[in-house]
């Protein structure tokens, strides 16, 4: 193995590690969930047991110098990752949309006025013009 394969091995072995501790949370949580939520939030974290399969796959893939490609398992876990984004848009939408005075203030600038006017008397480029 190259150095190149042991770093990629180090990261993806930590992002194995946030994603088991991401998984324990979730399950956690299920308990204190409605049942409204307790399904798409045991879906998600089906999805998550998937991408932690997928990472274990590729540090064994690299560490064992397996002839399967990096690459299938790269793109099955990035599929994987689109369903899971859907997903999550899924769990927050919840069906209501936005109140008119969000959705009235939604090009405003997130600085407070003054400090707005300040920005701008500096002569940084504004977002706005």
């Amino acid at each position: 193995m190259f150095w190149i394969d042991w770093v990629a091995v180090v990261m993806v072995g930590v992002g194995a590690l946030f994603m088991l501790l991401s998984i324990l949370s979730a399950v956690a949580m299920l308990p204190r969930l409605t049942p409204f939520y307790k399904r798409k939030w045991t879906i998600l974290t089906v999805f998550k047991g998937f991408f932690l399969l997928g990472y274990l796959a590729f540090i064994v893939i690299l560490v064992m110098e397996l002839k399967l490609p990096v690459e299938f398992v790269t793109g099955v876990v990035f599929l994987g990752g689109a369903f899971f984004v859907f997903m999550v848009i899924r769990l927050s939408d919840t069906g209501k949309g936005m109140d008119k005075e969000l959705c009235s203030k939604i090009f405003d600038p997130f600085l407070p006025p003054k400090k707005w006017a300040a920005v701008q008397d500096k002569g940084y480029p504004s977002p706005m013009t």
